[in-house]
């Protein structure tokens, strides 16, 4: 092909990418709330999101393909307060918004791109609004086809697996690509697990004792997955006020359902769960404290790394997202001192 023919090439591609990302403006703000929209609108934002980041250019499918994935996603997920279609969507929204800001496709490939935004689409599929220690309680299905192994994590892998082939989302990519694909979303979903939090923290720590070489090697761009899906799907502490409140009520009001449904059961109901022992303030400011935060600042001082090598990465997003959760956290602390202190 000509040179001119390539330059030509080159410019449309470069301003359909302008277009892509005008139109996910909307969908590049810390304040988004998918709360406030329906699953059409969502929906609608998804495909700006997957079309802004090259996913949809990856994938190779038509805007009715790419429908049916979301439709039969949708169908999967239950009428849970927390663990739903909306979460799915925050969860992905704030990865895009870090992708994007971050200018993380320096280093993800486009395949390993498309891999993590669709793992944070399909991250909870069919979360019923039960732990996997009610799971495992209760020897459901899943725990006793999972032998008790991370039951909800597999339980939403292989679902998320099963409707990409059922929807042939896959196809357009060679059979190489569609096997790193599902291997990497596989991979990034079961790692959601909290019981491998420590785990996948200390590999940050191991990681953050050498500097990391460019290009990045398989396993690094696997752990940079996923602690960018775990940072994301704890994201709504870093989320304004208004927001993170929100997104708080709801996890509580699952957490004493299974409280209450583990009393109705004649178990023993973990405190953090029973709506008569629990404080919200107390709980919440442990969580953002001890979870949310330790699992926030490590991608920051990663993409810092790569940043200062002159990867082209632009770390000082993801230092706003921390300084968000600290804000967040303050705001915590102080209602746990007034209900300490009382009227």
């Amino acid at each position: 092909m000509s040179s001119w023919r390539l330059d030509v090439l080159q410019r449309l591609e470069e301003a359909r990418l302008v277009s892509e990302i005008q139109k996910s403006s909307p969908y590049l703000r810390l304040d988004f709330s998918s709360l406030a929209r329906n699953p059409v609108e969502l929906k609608a934002a998804l495909g700006t999101m997957a079309a802004a980041l090259g996913v949809k250019k990856v994938l190779r499918r038509s805007q009715g393909q790419w429908e049916s994935f979301l439709d039969a996603l949708i169908a999967e997920n239950k009428d849970t307060p927390y663990h739903n279609w909306w979460h799915a969507c925050d969860v992905t929204q704030f990865l895009f918004v870090m992708l994007h800001y971050s200018k993380l496709e320096k280093v993800l490939c486009p395949v390993r791109l498309t891999a993590l935004f669709l793992a944070a689409v399909c991250q909870d599929v069919s979360h019923d609004g039960r732990s996997n220690a009610f799971h495992i309680s209760e020897q459901s299905v899943h725990a006793v086809q999972y032998m008790n192994q991370s039951p909800l994590e597999q339980h939403h892998a292989n679902t998320a697996q099963r409707i990409m082939k059922e929807t042939s989302l896959l196809a357009g990519l060679e059979t190489t690509e569609q096997e790193q694909v599902l291997q990497l979303v596989h991979s990034a979903i079961i790692r959601t697990d909290m019981t491998m939090h420590g785990t996948i923290l200390a590999e940050l720590e191991a990681m953050g004792r050498h500097p990391v070489i460019l290009p990045i090697t398989d396993s690094t761009a696997e752990l940079l997955i996923t602690v960018l899906l775990k940072a994301a799907e704890l994201s709504f502490v870093a989320r304004p006020t208004s927001v993170a409140e929100l997104w708080n009520a709801r996890v509580y009001a699952e957490f004493y359902a299974e409280g209450d449904a583990d009393k109705a059961a004649g178990r023993v109901t973990v405190p953090l769960y029973d709506r008569e022992l629990n404080s919200i303030p107390h709980s919440s400011c442990n969580f953002v404290a001890n979870c949310a935060l330790p699992l926030l600042q490590p991608p920051f001082t990663l993409l810092k790394g790569l940043e200062e090598q002159g990867a082209g990465i632009d770390a000082s997003f993801l230092e706003e997202v921390v300084q968000h959760a600290k804000r967040n956290l303050q705001r915590l602390q102080a209602e746990v001192v007034a209900s300490t202190n009382g009227p």
